[in-house]
């Protein structure tokens, strides 16, 4: 239902063409055509709005609108136009004015169906009543809606931490052979999150394949394609469970297969992941986006879109001969990944990142999960958004970084990656550079004048040039920007 109301009558009401866009409306003779009950259909007023009114709000929004589908846990903004001095609240939740006409509105969703926008001009005061079709995600993708965000070997005394930063999946080596499965997918029950089925044999599918618990299916590491055995493995099991099962299928590889070496499992994946363990494999960071890119390659080899297969990120988080990553590096090889064309974020391991000498990648982990899998989402809008071209250009700091894979030849990449989506009005840019060295980058064409830096405090103003509105970005050495940039209204 739409409903718009002011505290005295007005003369003009809102234009049903242009949504979000409003100088007031006579809520004394608004007829609600709708049963705002269960339906989660929107319903606009039709009433007459009157001809007598002198109270009027210019205002206008972006963000989500009538009929919406929204995400339970995920927090959705609306910026909203103002006339000078005007105040703005959503659902009795006061808004934060960003300059003297714009105001951000968030609300993180908990199952609500209706959402009243409200702004306040002097003793004028008017408000739109949003319906919403509100969506509990539930299972990874793809079989489900959630975007996978699993923590390898994930502690039962820390799974309330992992959970509440937005880890959905948790595993850990386990054995089907005694009570430590049950008890680990007790405790991860207990904590909203579910397990990877890890399945040897056919006996072991049988065993869990009843289990709600159970996220996807993992087949034994690292079978090589080139021993019969061991592929007849892959192509058996993996036929079984999708002959039975609506699950997707899954096998860790390893990080230094090339392209032509992922190939010949795509056909029987369908979460597609090789290790991206920047100091155990001896790469540049910049390697961890490769990695993911090299995947899609396979895939495309193989005849698979992203929609058929999905390429995941697995960056490394251990300590190797006194190696550990940093949060930071954490982060970033997570980010890298993701801006490579990652749909899942694997990273190994919480257990060595928590408990290695000298690690300090808890908290990257931690920081990752929040924006991937908590309220901030960014794993919704990659899912479910609507991926959009964005304009940019390295302003400052060096460029292209080299590095070799392993059996293949010395490549050049930029040093810097940006991958944007369109969801709700909202615009999520991910910036990544991949140099040591600290670089600015410059985003045209941009939709509105602010953006959000999640994860930090930080609000970035645009300005209005030759190349429309722009955003300048400055990153550190192996900096991640996650930005959501609303359209202005």
């Amino acid at each position: 239902m739409l409903l718009l109301a002011c505290a005295q009558p007005l003369a003009d009401g809102p234009d049903d063409d242009k949504p979000g866009e409003h100088s007031g409306v006579d809520d004394t003779a608004a007829t609600d055509t709708g049963d705002t009950g269960d339906d989660d259909t929107a319903v606009r007023d039709t009433g007459d709005t009157g001809d007598t009114g002198d109270c009027t709000v210019d205002w206008a929004y972006s963000g989500p609108t009538h009929g919406s589908e929204l995400f339970s846990g995920t927090r959705y903004d609306w910026l909203l136009r103002l006339p000078e001095g005007a105040s703005a609240a959503v659902d009795g939740q006061p808004c934060a004015l960003v300059d003297a006409s714009h105001a951000l509105c968030a609300l993180t969703l908990d199952g609500q169906r209706a959402l009243a926008l409200e702004v306040t001009h002097g003793a004028c005061t008017v408000y739109e009543k949003l319906s919403v079709t509100n969506v509990t995600p539930e299972g990874v993708y793809p079989a489900g809606n959630r975007f996978p965000v699993m923590m390898y070997e994930a502690t039962e005394d820390d799974m309330p931490t992992l959970a509440a930063a937005g880890v959905n999946v948790v595993q850990a080596y386990v054995s089907l052979d005694d009570d430590t499965y049950e008890n680990f997918a007790a405790v991860a029950e207990a904590n909203g999150v579910q397990v990877v089925g890890q399945v040897r044999d056919a006996a072991d599918f049988d065993l869990l394949k009843a289990d709600p618990r159970v996220a996807f299916w993992s087949l034994p590491e690292e079978l090589r394609y080139w021993y019969e055995d061991e592929m007849a493995t892959v192509t058996d099991l993996s036929s079984l469970i999708h002959a039975e099962d609506a699950r997707p299928v899954y096998m860790y590889i390893p990080g230094h297969y090339p392209p032509d070496d992922i190939l010949p499992y795509v056909p029987y994946l369908d979460l597609v992941g090789a290790g991206a363990y920047v100091e155990y494999s001896a790469q540049p960071h910049v390697w961890a986006r490769w990695r993911a890119e090299s995947e899609i390659e396979a895939l495309e080899a193989a005849g698979y879109t992203t929609a058929e297969r999905t390429p995941l990120t697995l960056p490394g988080t251990f300590d190797y001969e006194g190696q550990s990553p940093t949060a930071d590096e954490a982060v970033h090889d997570s980010f890298a990944g993701i801006v490579g064309g990652a749909l899942g974020w694997f990273p190994f391991a919480w257990w060595h990142a928590r408990y290695d000498a000298g690690s300090t990648a808890t908290e990257g982990l931690l920081w990752t999960a929040e924006r991937l899998g908590g309220a901030d989402a960014v794993g919704e809008w990659i899912l479910h958004g609507e991926e959009t071209t964005v304009n940019w250009r390295t302003v400052v700091g060096e460029t292209e970084v080299s590095f070799t894979p392993m059996y293949l030849e010395e490549r050049t990449e930029p040093a810097q990656a940006v991958r944007a989506w369109a969801r709700h009005d909202e615009l999520l840019v991910l910036v990544v550079n991949s140099s040591a060295e600290a670089a600015t980058v410059h985003l045209t064409e941009m939709p509105g004048y602010f953006a959000w830096k999640l994860g930090t405090e930080e609000v970035l103003t645009g300005v209005t040039g030759d190349d429309g509105i722009a955003h300048t970005v400055s990153l550190d050495g192996l900096g991640v920007a996650v930005l959501r940039v609303p359209r202005e209204p």
